[in-house]
């Protein structure tokens, strides 16, 4: 088995979260919409994973939406709040270096007619609190903002700045893009300290099955469907709900949060074994970003593009990623871009992703290789052969 630091893109699914879904799948097969008793079973299937993940996140449960994955909740979110607005009138704010579900959404807003503001960010991935400030205006509709970038793992102090933004127009909605931090971070109490009006999360970053996502809305907030159907989910999300996947969820969610804390300290004792030896190599290694998730780790270096180091790793048996995967076709990443670094730290920027199934051998594996490859790619002209 290759030595997977690919983490940020997908995990592999937990034991837990696969024998929910094969449960379910084989005895909860009905319409949670239908009236008989097979129906009714798969109800009571996803009402009890709402109640989990409301439970975790210290919600009610009629706050949450599920959503095919973090894509939707992103979508949902930020296109609903535009389409509040009959005059297309608004501006919308957000920074440089989103999710490509947050900044296609805002491209695709910004052409029909939404004045959007794109925030730079610092070298080290930080929202300037002034610029944040000074951009909300009486017409701002939304701002937007990720809790952790999933290329860098930098950690925005969302509560502040919510707070910035609603000193300035309290009617200004609050979205975040919380995927790589759900089940990551400790955010018990994340959505109500916070403030945010919404937030994304998604099934297969936390070992659950890919298709599954949820996204919160603050109750009382006024919400425009994007998918109309049957009215399913309080009529915010119509569709069939996916059973299996949403109780596989709930298991993985329950599974990541009781193990948090030790979690956190695996991941960062690998990080940490990495950056240390990631800094005796030497060859003007540069870490990118500042404030950090331990489940993140992302370095640029000199005269190395990203892609040919990717697939040397991969060679050796490690995968890794140049970026998040939903954006692959970038020939640089648009996130160091934004931080303002030099073009070669974008073009050779690589990123680790880790979960609690990584090892410190593993870890070990990965500098002994990158040791051995570094000087090959030099002798080459930094070409894979």
């Amino acid at each position: 088995m290759p030595v997977y630091f690919d983490n940020a893109a997908t995990t592999k699914p937990c034991e837990a979260a696969l024998a929910a879904a094969d449960r379910v799948s084989r005895e909860c097969y009905g319409n949670p919409s239908s009236l008989h008793s097979v129906g009714l079973a798969a109800e009571r299937e996803i009402k009890a994973a709402a109640d989990t993940i409301s439970r975790l996140l210290r919600v009610h449960e009629y706050s949450l939406v599920f959503t095919s994955g973090g894509t939707e909740a992103n979508n949902a979110a930020i296109l609903s709040a535009a389409k509040a607005v009959r005059n297309r009138r608004g501006r919308l704010i957000t920074t440089k270096a989103e999710h490509p579900s947050v900044a296609e959404a805002h491209k695709a807003l910004e052409q029909r007619g939404f004045d959007v503001i794109y925030l730079n960010l610092s070298e080290n991935g930080a929202v300037d609190a002034d610029e944040l400030s000074n951009a909300v205006n009486d017409d701002t509709l939304l701002v937007s903002i990720a809790h952790v970038n999933s290329e860098t793992g930098v950690i925005q102090p969302i509560g502040d700045l919510v707070k910035i933004v609603k000193d300035k127009n309290p009617a200004a909605l609050f979205h975040c893009d919380a995927v790589q931090s759900f089940g990551k971070l400790d955010i018990n109490d994340f959505v109500r300290e916070s403030g945010v009006d919404t937030a994304a999360f998604s099934s297969h970053k936390i070992h659950g099955l890919k298709g599954t996502g949820c996204l919160y809305v603050r109750r009382g907030e006024a919400f425009t469907p994007l998918i109309m159907g049957g009215g399913q989910q309080r009529r915010m999300r119509s569709g069939t709900e996916d059973t299996a996947g949403i109780v596989a969820f709930a298991a993985a969610a329950e599974e990541a949060f009781s193990k948090m804390q030790s979690n956190d300290k695996k991941v960062a004792e690998i990080k940490n074994i990495i950056i240390n030896g990631i800094s005796d190599i030497g060859l003007g290694i540069e870490i990118n970003g500042g404030v950090i998730s331990p489940y993140i780790l992302n370095f640029s270096i000199p005269s190395v593009k990203s892609e040919v180091l990717l697939h040397a790793l991969d060679a050796a048996g490690i995968c890794v990623s140049a970026g998040t995967a939903c954006s692959r076709k970038a020939k640089s990443s648009p996130t160091i871009t934004a931080y303002g670094l030099p073009k070669w730290r974008a073009e050779g920027a690589l990123r680790l992703s880790f979960s609690a199934a990584n090892t410190a051998g593993e870890a070990r594996f990965f500098l002994e290789k990158i040791g051995e490859i570094l000087p090959r790619l030099a002798k080459t002209g930094g070409k894979f052969k």
